[in-house]
């Protein structure tokens, strides 16, 4: 009897080891899966740092672009309004200029 209480103890021991065991393995597993999460995340965050601060950048890089075109598309419109009031000085007699020496503004119909 003494036998078999001793082997019942150690096969309860052997259980109980062997669930201990399976705990620790699957907390281990727990564990590692937990740290890779964790690195991913942390991965991502400073993806995050660095894409915020370009993101800024690039908005600010297109609104300059976008005042550089709007100017630019202004200065070529004065340029061909200068171009245009020149050609049309030079179409009227006298270069545009009246026989007094000032600048003709309007074109007076003959009395």
């Amino acid at each position: 009897m003494a036998e078999e209480q001793r082997q019942q103890e150690m096969s309860e021991y052997e259980q109980t080891r062997e669930r201990i065991e399976a705990e620790r393995e699957e907390k281990e597993q727990l564990a590692y899966r937990l740290s890779r999460e964790a690195d991913r995340q942390m991965q991502r965050a400073v993806e995050g740092m660095f894409a915020l601060p370009a993101a800024i950048a690039l908005r600010f890089a297109a609104s300059a672009l976008y005042t550089v075109g709007f100017l630019a598309r202004g200065f070529e419109v004065f340029q061909r309004s200068a171009e245009m009031a020149r050609e049309a000085r030079e179409r009227r007699p006298n270069g545009g200029w009246r026989q007094g020496g000032e600048p003709s503004r309007v074109a007076q119909p003959p009395h």
